[in-house]
């Protein structure tokens, strides 16, 4: 089974609370695009160490990771 994270905020309940807290041309909303793009199958792809790192940080950073963002609103 595939997940979409953007499908997951939505189901959820979270779209117009993530849209407020990540604007256009926010750290957080930086990090979201990013994450958006990750799939079951694409963690058997072979990326480039700045790509796997900005991935990680994307989901772990303190202030604006997308992870303690979801974390915060369980």
């Amino acid at each position: 089974m595939l997940h979409s994270i953007e499908k997951l905020v939505r189901a959820a309940g979270l779209t117009a609370q993530r849209d407020a807290d990540a604007p256009a041309g926010s750290d957080l909303a930086y990090n979201w695009s990013i994450v958006k793009d990750w799939t079951e199958s694409s963690r058997y792809e072979r990326n480039t160490e700045p790509e796997a790192k900005a991935l990680i940080d994307a989901v772990t950073h303190a202030a604006n990771g997308v992870l303690p963002w979801i974390k915060a609103r369980w």
